[in-house]
């Protein structure tokens, strides 16, 4: 049997990971649709969907680096450290 801690830890990243695959198709779905308005409307001239794209993966880009290093590393390094600046003192 799980425990509540163990339970709400996997609820609470089933959802970190829900928001993240959310993301991700907003992200695609709607740079595809900028890039086909561009490429329809002015193909010629400057291809600002690309800025947007670019732009924007940079933003999915720290999503996908925040959901994948879990908090509890942090919170280890944590007290890991605290247990070192004990010890020297």
């Amino acid at each position: 049997m799980h425990t509540t801690e163990a339970i709400a830890e996997a609820r609470r990243r089933a959802r970190q990971l829900r928001k993240l695959y959310a993301h991700i198709t907003v992200y695609v779905l709607v740079t595809t649709a900028l890039a086909l308005l561009n490429a329809t409307q002015r193909p010629e001239t400057n291809w600002w969907a690309a800025w947007v794209a670019v732009g924007w993966a940079i933003g999915v880009a720290a999503h996908i680096i925040t959901t994948a290093i879990p908090v509890s590393r942090f919170t280890d390094w944590e007290a890991r450290k605290v247990e070192q600046i004990l010890e020297r003192s």
